[in-house]
């Protein structure tokens, strides 16, 4: 194994990215074909189940598992060339290991290992889980299938046992299988060899294995809970207090994402290698012969090898390359609940911590890293396009005038910092101009208009600030005037626009030239959400929220919450995708109130949980 450590590093770091990017990308082609020919626009919990049941899933299912078999296959190969090299002496690098996996791919197709193929799927099930838990427990995977375990909890445990130890008995069989049909030997010579090893020390390799998988398990846990411990420590040091929780949730599941991807990368080599190498010493100290070097012969030929391996790594980037260009340009795996990520706006800025639209709370939220920034804008008496949300300045400035019908100037008189005076000292009303020279390249905009109503000049003189400023398009608009989104689609039609309802009306699939719905979280149904979907249409939603209704909402597919503070939004959404280490080490460092979440999506239990939020209360 230290022969030849440097040699299967390199393999590794050539091999494991190119197939992850592949089989990804693969991944991604299938599912949106699947989606497309099922009609459905969004995979969600309410239609998994048709959506796994269907023989078109099933049948590309199948088909990925076989490519991602035939792919563990070669990888085995390749770690078993290394390794037979490695007993007869001789060192071979990455190079080396590849091209002679290469020159044996005609024994791929060949019936004694298209045998091998469950036991290959059970090896790479086995080998991978550590990964794919890591993984899959920073996703919303989990949850959605916790409810229907949970109707079978004994049986499902049961079974879920029985399934772990079938795999790690055909994996141990798998391994020796692999490694004598790769020595030259026929299909009945390879299984009539890993039987006799077996059967003699058949206890003591299964307690063996055992304790080294569980070893390595244990040093991948205790390595993720104290680089979770550290990060938690330099956040709370660094990061200011307001975005300690949702810093720490980031950079946990960014880290946890890559260590899965680490894992992918070098765990099943090293258990995979482990194993052989205990199997050929046993078989070393019986007298028998280790491995023929019957396969070793191709890496030592040098006619046409650099031609071969030309093409196919040739292959390999064209493919990698394919397949990343699709999946960034595709944006497939934001249609599947389990995967995606909400996206937050700050509604007015971030107006729980600096004065409502006004350039202090954007450039705030900017800060705190929201996705969009709402603001809204009036028409004032002069023409300028101003942020302000109502149509009187009473309220934020304690002056009871009409925006409309007072010019800028007398407009920049008034302070409209209210209570946040003490922190901003004076703060003056902006101009869109202005708004768009702060945001841009740095987050996205969503411009409410707002018409009074003897004069709705307010969208025509926004898209002429947009076209000044070279911003059509680049933002989003909405508005509760329906006429005044049909004025900005006819004089841009490429501007994407937004209808914001209060109560969604049966009529909206009518509606020409929206792009999105922005509806009342009081009104929004999954049924909608469905409908609106299927039109193409993106989801938003606004509305004071507590934590499991953001978690709720989110479940249904929501695709961009308007918050007035993004920050908890952001931070439930993450929390929601977190595992339990990440939530207990959040606990210890900045207490239990975010972390108590209930991530069940079942709805009797989260009302019972809001009945015991508000008892506790």
């Amino acid at each position: 194994m230290n022969l030849q450590a440097k040699g299967l590093v390199g393999f590794e770091l050539m091999y494991k990215p190119a197939v992850v990017l592949i089989m990804s990308a693969l991944l991604a082609l299938l599912l949106r074909l699947a989606m497309k020919i099922q009609h459905i626009s969004y995979l969600k919990p309410n239609n998994l189940r048709k959506f796994l049941h269907s023989p078109v899933s099933l049948g590309f299912l199948f088909f990925w598992i076989v490519v991602l078999l035939f792919f563990s296959m070669l990888e085995m190969l390749a770690i078993t060339h290394a390794l037979a090299a490695a007993h007869q002496g001789e060192r071979l690098t990455g190079v080396d290991i590849f091209r002679s996996t290469i020159f044996t791919l005609k024994e791929m197709f060949s019936l004694k290992l298209f045998l091998t193929f469950p036991f290959v799927f059970a090896m790479t099930v086995f080998t991978s889980y550590p990964s794919i838990v890591l993984a899959t427990t920073n996703t919303g995977i989990p949850e959605y299938f916790q409810a229907f375990l949970s109707r079978n909890q004994g049986l499902n445990t049961i079974l879920y046992i029985m399934v772990l130890v079938l795999l790690f008995l055909l994996s141990m069989r798998c391994i020796v299988f692999c490694f004598s049909a790769t020595s030259g030997l026929s299909l009945s010579q390879s299984w009539a060899a890993c039987s006799s090893l077996n059967s003699r020390r058949f206890w003591k390799n299964t307690a063996i294995m055992l304790v080294w998988y569980a070893l390595l398990i244990a040093f991948i846990f205790a390595v993720y809970f104290v680089t979770v411990i550290i990060l938690g420590l330099i956040v709370k040091i660094v990061v200011p207090s307001s975005l300690k929780v949702l810093m720490f949730l980031r950079c946990t599941r960014l880290m946890a994402m890559y260590l899965s991807f680490i894992l992918e990368l070098f765990f099943f080599p090293i258990y995979y290698s482990m194993m052989v190498t205990i199997y050929a010493r046993w078989k070393k100290s019986e007298d028998k012969k280790v491995c023929s070097s019957s396969y070793g012969e191709p890496y030592k030929h040098k006619k046409h090898v650099k031609v071969i391996m030309v093409i196919a790594v040739t292959i390999v980037l064209l493919a990698d390359s394919s397949g990343c260009a699709y999946l960034y340009f595709s944006n497939v795996f934001d249609d599947i609940v389990f995967t995606r990520r909400a996206e937050v706006a700050a509604h007015r800025g971030s107006e729980k911590r600096a004065p409502e639209n006004t350039m202090e709370a954007i450039r705030l939220a900017i800060e705190e890293d929201a996705d969009y920034v709402e603001i809204d804008v009036r028409l004032s008496r002069d023409g300028f396009v101003i942020l302000s949300h109502d149509e009187s300045l009473k309220r934020t400035a304690g002056v009871d005038k009409l925006v409309s019908e007072m010019d800028y100037a007398e407009i920049l008189q008034y302070d409209v910092s209210g209570e946040f005076h003490d922190k901003y000292g004076t703060v003056r009303i902006p101009t869109l101009e202005q708004v768009i020279d702060l945001t841009r390249g740095k987050v996205k905009l969503i411009v409410e208009l707002k018409p009074n109503e003897k004069d709705k000049g307010i969208a025509e003189a926004t898209m002429d600030v947009l076209a000044r400023k070279e911003f059509v398009g680049k933002c989003l608009i909405q508005s509760f005037d329906y006429d005044c989104l049909k004025v900005v689609k006819s004089i841009a039609p490429e501007q994407e626009c937004g209808i914001i309802f209060k109560v969604p009306a049966g009529i909206y699939a009518e509606m020409e030239g929206i792009d999105f719905y922005t509806v009342k979280v009081t009104f929004l149904s999954d049924t909608y959400i469905e409908k609106m979907h299927a039109l193409g249409r993106r989801v938003f939603v606004w509305g004071g929220m507590k934590n499991i209704a953001i978690c709720e909402m989110n479940n249904l597919g929501v695709d961009v919450f308007i918050a007035t503070d993004s920050v908890r939004y952001a931070s439930v959404l993450s929390e929601q995708r977190s595992n339990w280490v990440e939530r207990l080490v959040g606990k210890w460092f900045y207490g239990g109130n975010l972390f108590r979440i209930n991530r069940n999506t079942d709805k009797n239990k989260n009302s019972t949980s809001e009945h015991n939020q508000k008892t506790k209360k």
